[in-house]
């Protein structure tokens, strides 16, 4: 038996999806020996270091994503026999029945909604991607033996669209994300900040966040110092509240645990997610947390969270300032909630028996 999994998010440098796949390949330690894995990717510079033996890359050049998809990946796969794919990513291709079992990912279905739930960009390469993630959809839910996804919150909005284009129900599977931080590894004190990790899409809110402390914040937040980490530029200002502004496009994995580690409290601002690594990681490092209320953050944070309306920056505003008020204190965190236990291990491992179970069905 041989599993192929698409690697075309493995793009460096690793975001979101990219860090997702990543952490599921370093994990699969426990395969059987009749068990191989081969990473499809488009291009050598995707490769990375640390996979166990039994993991290979195979380079299928492309440089054109829809290429990728819908005639790279289907063209190479049709030629195998005995074989699974699985798309970590929730895209697919659109037109060809696969020969090889295939397995997937749908990590959520903001693209479905309306822009009064989920904001988007009307630029056209986006409006395409938001096509092109809906028709991936239709794909995997008609073609997938299983379908992963990431919260009970995920799951939910999947059936939903599933039942109002009357499909057949797919076989779905909730396994929760969690974080590389290891709780034990703490070592920095927390130092007067402010951390946000979002994104430049209007999905990740980062608009309430910066009128919020440009606008809305007029308390004396002198010597703190705010760190907004996903955007599209770099840049610094000093604020009329006193605090600095830190703006960066990105951030190497160490260098954002520490700053994890240091940050007092931890903003999440984002309009919709079905998950939010960075609540987990957040927590982890024993970070204040003040969440948006909407999507899956009560499910993933539960009591270790203050939450907001992400369309209100008068209550964003109040809430940061009385957790800053609280400072040094520490948060009271239940490290007993199971999604802060889990692991990228047990998660890989159980993608494995998942698939290894429905590939002879």
């Amino acid at each position: 038996m041989k599993i192929y999994i698409d690697g075309w998010f493995l793009a460096p440098p690793l975001r979101g999806i990219g860090n997702y796949i990543k952490n599921i390949l370093l994990n699969l330690n426990d395969l059987d020996k009749k068990i191989k894995v081969e990473i499809l990717i488009p291009s050598d510079n995707y490769k990375f270091e640390g996979c166990p033996d039994h993991i290979s890359f195979k380079t299928l050049s492309s440089k054109n994503i829809f290429f990728w998809y819908n005639f790279i990946i289907p063209n190479f796969l049709n030629k195998k026999e005995n074989s699974v794919i699985y798309f970590p990513s929730g895209t697919s291709p659109l037109f060809t029945k696969l020969k090889s079992k295939t397995f997937s990912t749908i990590h959520d279905v903001s693209y479905f909604q309306s822009p009064f739930v989920v904001p988007f960009s009307y630029k056209p390469r986006r409006l395409l991607g938001r096509i092109y993630l809906m028709l991936s959809f239709f794909y995997l839910v008609k073609n997938s033996s299983v379908i992963f996804t990431v919260s009970n919150f995920a799951k939910y909005d999947i059936l939903k669209i599933v039942n109002f284009f009357h499909f057949r129900k797919p076989n779905i599977e909730v396994i929760y994300n969690t974080s590389t931080v290891d709780i034990k590894n703490i070592r920095f004190k927390k130092e007067k900040i402010i951390l946000c990790v979002s994104g430049s899409s209007a999905q990740k809110n980062s608009k309430l966040f910066l009128k919020t402390f440009r606008e809305k914040i007029v308390d004396n937040l002198e010597n703190w110092t705010i760190y907004l980490v996903g955007l599209d530029s770099n840049y610094s200002e000093i604020l009329s509240c006193g605090a600095k502004l830190v703006v960066k496009k990105y951030l190497p994995s160490k260098d954002l645990s520490i700053l994890y580690q240091k940050a007092y409290l931890f903003l999440f601002p984002s309009f919709y997610e079905s998950f939010g690594i960075p609540l987990i990681e957040a927590l982890k490092s024993n970070c204040f947390v003040l969440a948006s209320n909407r999507g899956a953050t009560k499910e993933i944070c539960r009591e270790n969270a203050i939450y907001f309306s992400p369309v209100d920056s008068n209550d964003f505003s109040k809430k940061i300032l009385k957790i800053v008020k609280l400072y040094p204190q520490k948060p009271l965190i239940n490290f007993e909630n199971f999604i802060l236990q889990n692991s990228w291990k047990r998660n890989a491992k159980k993608i494995l028996q998942i698939i290894f179970q429905n590939f002879y069905l």
